[in-house]
């Protein structure tokens, strides 16, 4: 199911921000040469078996919690993208955590506010459902990439 319209995420009792997870996070894995990313729909609560999964915790200008999942053999392949740059010489589940760290920093700036701006670290950690808010996320999406499997799920403070 293709997802057009973009959702609300509250930030705060007054300001309100429309973002989707999805298309953001396209214009990164088109940057790093993924072909085909197919928008579906989101979670909605049901977790399917995707072994990657790495949690970061926001601070800053963003509160939250953000976890992003998929497959092994997505990172392998991203890794083997990068094989003739400085990247290619990591591990993919580093060059996974780099996809995911250049995502933070996307979501940082769309959420742009000057007189707030702040960016606490980014430091991607491994997580399972257990780890994740009881409450249901601010926002989520679901990814397949060049046929790679791909969940994000945003959970803001209030």
């Amino acid at each position: 199911m293709m997802l057009g319209q973009r959702e609300k995420i509250s930030m705060g009792s007054s300001s309100f921000h429309y973002i989707h997870l999805g298309h953001l996070f396209e214009r990164i894995a088109r940057s790093w040469d993924a072909q085909e990313i197919k928008h579906l729909a989101p979670p909605m609560g049901q977790i399917t078996d995707l072994p990657l999964e790495r949690m970061i915790t926001l601070t800053g200008a963003l509160n939250g919690l953000l976890v992003v999942r998929t497959t092994r053999d997505f990172a392998v392949r991203l890794r083997n993208q990068r094989e003739k740059t400085p990247l290619g010489r990591y591990p993919e589940e580093e060059v996974f955590e780099e996809l995911i760290s250049l995502f933070c920093l996307y979501l940082f700036h769309d959420f742009w506010r000057p007189h707030l701006f702040q960016v606490g670290p980014i430091h991607p950690f491994r997580s399972i459902p257990h780890d994740w808010p009881k409450k249901n996320p601010t926002s989520s999406c679901s990814l397949l990439i060049d046929g790679f499997p791909l969940e994000i799920r945003l959970w803001l403070n209030d």
